[in-house]
Parts: C-alpha cells; structure tokens; sequence
C-alpha cells in the first residue's frame, strides 16, 4: 500500500520514522501541498495523509482540491491541532474521511491507517478463477481464457493483465505498475511497462475490435477501459496562487 503524507514543513511527525520503517506500507512524504498535487498527477497512492497546519495552501484547502479534481476517491486522513467540535465537523464536511487531533501516539496512528485502508480497498481471498465476462483468469494455472481460446502469458504479464482488469477503468500510474509486479525502484529508467503493455494489447486484443482499450496516459501511466461505459471526467483547477495544472 503506497501511502503519501503532507508533512508540515515546521513541525516534522513523530511518528515518520516509525510509518517509513513498516513493511506494510511505502510511505512517501511532501513538504507541501503543492509537491504532493505535482505527483499525483503521475503516481497513484491507497491513502491521503494531510497536516491541517502545513505552509503555503492550508490542509482544508488541499482536502477541497483533492476532493474537486481526484477521479477516485482515495481515503484522506486529517491530522490537526483543533479539537474544538465545529472545527472538527468543518474538516469532515470537507470531504476527509477521518481525523486525528494532535499530539497523538503512532500506534493510533497506525490503527487509523488500516481502518481507512480496509474500508476503502476491501480484501477479497484469492479466487481460481476470476471472470470479467469473456476475459477468464485462472490464478492457479496463470492462463486467460479470452471467448474460449486459452491465451499463454508469462508469469508477470498474467498479474499485470489481471491488475488492469481487476482496476477497470482506474489510471493506475507507472511508479505504482513497477512496485506491484516487479518490486521495482520507480526511479530506475526501463522500458519494462511499456513493453509489457504492447504484449498485452496484442495478446489478449485490448482494442477498439475487442471492447477493451488499454490507454497510455501521458507522462502517468495506464488504464484499462471497458469501451461503452461513461467514465469519471477529471476537472483539473488551480490551488489557490498555484498554477493550473492539466492531465
């Protein structure tokens, strides 16, 4: 689970040390808002931690444009210092999905995490077969079945198909692509996606003929669309004093 955390630029968490040395989580931190809207617009992340207090655009307003111009409606984590229960009904009125008010102890921390991770990425125990209506996923063979006809893929194209079908119609960014199938430092230059992508589209015909479109996203990464559905609109405005940004 990737996890991003707007740190206040004055006031570092206690508790960061004890997140980023988790096994359970890849923790990404950001000074600002402004850092953390940059990236979002080419990585993806399970979880939203943002500091009420942090310089420059105001933790209420980073909810607001988080909430305005996110298409998936990733879980947001509130942390502050005002306990005071209009402030704390404000925040939730926002758009946040829970709060935390300051200091507090990083096993509640940590206890809030998993809570919002759980609630917002359901776990389902691994199936044999996995179906999306002609697409057939066999996990323990690793095989697809597309309109009856058995499509041979190796081992990391088989978990990169099923994690765009199992993503329908969800950018999933590169970063995101290269830590989930091939554990993989993000930073590292390869053309290892794009060239399982191309094989994918070919092999199981992710085309306009076959009712699928697997989508590059410019300088984010990919989506999987099922052709015929209407899909979330993205309205991307500026933070305020912040420039506008576009996919």
């Amino acid at each position: 689970m990737r996890i991003a955390i707007v740190n206040d630029a004055y006031e570092q968490l206690d508790t960061d040390i004890d997140l980023a040395s988790t096994t359970e989580y890849n923790y990404h931190s950001f000074s600002t808002a402004e850092q953390l809207i940059s990236v979002l617009h080419r990585e993806s992340f399970h979880l939203l931690i943002v500091n009420c207090g942090s310089p420059g655009t105001s933790g209420l307003e980073t909810v607001s444009w988080l909430r305005r111009n996110m298409a998936d409606r990733v879980p947001i984590l509130f942390l502050t210092r005002r306990a005071d229960p209009a402030d704390i009904t404000t925040a939730l009125d926002s758009g946040i999905d829970d709060y935390l008010v300051k200091p507090f102890q990083s096993v509640i921390l940590r206890a809030k995490i998993g809570a919002l991770l759980r609630r917002a990425w359901v776990y389902r125990p691994p199936a044999k077969v996995i179906a999306f209506e002609d697409y057939v996923f066999d996990t323990t063979t690793q095989t697809v079945v597309v309109g009856g006809k058995r499509i041979l893929l190796t081992t990391k194209e088989f978990r990169l198909a099923l994690l765009m079908f199992q993503n329908m119609n969800r950018a999933l960014s590169r970063s995101y692509l290269l830590e989930t199938i091939w554990d993989r430092n993000p930073a590292l230059p390869t053309r290892t996606v794009e060239t399982h992508m191309a094989r994918l589209r070919s092999k199981l015909r992710l085309h306009a003929a076959g009712g699928y479109r697997l989508k590059s996203i410019y300088c984010y990464g990919y989506r999987l669309d099922r052709l015929g559905e209407t899909l979330p609109k993205q309205n991307c405005q500026p933070l305020r004093g912040g420039a506008a940004l576009s996919e």
